[in-house]
């Protein structure tokens, strides 16, 4: 990933770098988790371990005048591993029929049976019954 930082006559200040943090959700306190991380290039990397929470990544510079720069991007982190019952196992986000889709959660069921169909439950897995 290419970094730039610009002047506010929009050059590319050449002799700058960039550095990158993550802070918690409060975006006051540095992350000091080890299953979420960013490289020195801006990489964001983010393990199969890591609970669903939100980080903010920090961009830091300074201008011209030595001045600091800093810009926060809040960004959602979500353990995409579901578990079609009520009870999920350890590590699972439960999915119910009556999980409506929201954008805001980032996942759920979208839409509903049309007229004369049948939605049965088994084990952890649903089943349209389309007869």
């Amino acid at each position: 990933m290419r970094q730039l930082l610009k002047n506010g006559n929009a050059e590319v200040l050449t002799d700058k770098t960039v550095t990158y943090k993550l802070y918690n959700s409060d975006n006051t306190t540095e992350y000091t988790g080890s299953d979420i991380k960013i490289a020195s290039d801006g990489t964001l990397t983010v393990s199969s371990s890591a609970k669903p929470t939100d980080i903010y990544v920090r961009a830091i510079s300074t201008d011209s005048n030595g001045k600091t720069l800093e810009k926060s991007v809040k960004v959602n982190v979500y353990n995409l591993k579901f578990n079609f019952t009520t009870s999920a196992k350890d590590g699972y986000t439960s999915v119910t029929s009556s999980t409506e889709y929201k954008e805001s959660r980032g996942f759920g069921i979208d839409g509903t049976c049309a007229d004369g169909e049948k939605l049965y439950e088994r084990s952890e897995f649903w089943f349209l019954n389309l007869t």
